[in-house]
């Protein structure tokens, strides 16, 4: 019996010890995907609120898998996301990383505290494993939808050689993202140029629209 007992002791012992051995105290919490979209494109999509209700998997958007998600803080390319799973509030980090020009990465990472009391640390590490499973779902969701062109800019886009042989431009910077109107006028600018040159236009105007930093926009029309 008394060796049954200290066997029991020792199996004790290297149970405890095993969890804290293999369970940290802070557990990291991460999920990266690769998509083809261009890291403009993908931080002007995600900073309107409003379009992640497209791509959220699930009935109610940023609600997912008994977690709830909220937007604290945006970013030029990342988001600060509260997650609440049961009693459990954790701050995240959704990053988009640019891999090259046509290629982009979602980091979605956030950290655990563990606690000391074993019991809770092993429901602490299950937790994780579910959050880590909910945060791989929401990227592969969000890779998915974003790679599809049509859902970005409502037409499919073609890589296509211009075949005009002589084209004017005008370029101008703005602190926004420049609207319908703004980009009209520079369009009329160019009409205006050419009229006044006795020339003749042809095709559609072109218009590249590129962020160089938070509050900086530069707007190309030729």
């Amino acid at each position: 019996m008394k060796k049954i007992m200290i066997i029991l002791i020792i199996a004790l012992l290297l149970l405890l010890g095993s969890i804290y051995i293999f369970i940290p105290d802070k557990i990291k919490i991460g999920s990266v995907t690769k998509s083809s979209l261009n890291i403009t494109a993908a931080t002007r999509y995600l900073v309107n609120s409003i379009n992640w209700a497209e791509w959220w998997p699930g009935v109610k958007p940023l609600h997912y898998n008994n977690i709830d998600f909220k937007i604290a803080k945006k970013k030029l390319d990342s988001f600060e996301i509260q997650l609440l799973y049961k009693k459990d509030t954790l701050l995240s980090t959704l990053e988009i990383v640019s891999l090259d020009s046509n290629a982009t990465a979602y980091s979605w990472t956030c950290e655990m505290e563990s606690s000391n009391n074993p019991i809770k640390r092993c429901t602490q590490y299950f937790k994780a494993i579910h959050i880590k499973k909910s945060l791989d779902l929401l990227t592969d969701s969000l890779k998915n939808y974003l790679d599809k062109e049509e859902n970005i800019y409502g037409f499919n886009v073609h890589l296509i050689k211009v075949t005009d042989s002589v084209l004017i431009a005008t370029k101008h910077s703005f602190n926004h993202e420049p609207d319908i109107k703004e980009i009209d006028l520079m369009v009329q600018q160019l009409n205006d140029y050419i009229n006044k040159e006795k020339a003749v236009s042809k095709n559609y105007p072109m218009l590249n629209v590129h962020q160089l930093s938070q509050n900086n926009y530069e707007a190309m029309v030729a």
